[in-house]
């Protein structure tokens, strides 16, 4: 499962970290896309970063 602190390391070290699809729904679990979005916005709200959805399913979260 992804862990958020994984996240926090990358953007700390890369300044950004790309999330996979796959690694989103095992993240985020049955939810639909909606509840997807919902899920990520508040993690990046909460965490302070931006994010970005890709056409592949991927989101890529990065500091304000």
């Amino acid at each position: 499962m992804l862990q958020i602190e994984k996240i926090r390391e990358e953007i700390r070290e890369d300044g950004e970290c790309i999330v996979t699809g796959t690694d989103l729904r095992a993240f985020c679990g049955d939810l639909s896309v909606s509840g997807q979005w919902g899920q990520i916005a508040k993690i990046a709200i909460d965490e302070g970063w931006a994010f970005t959805f890709f056409p592949d399913g991927a989101v890529r979260f990065a500091n304000l």
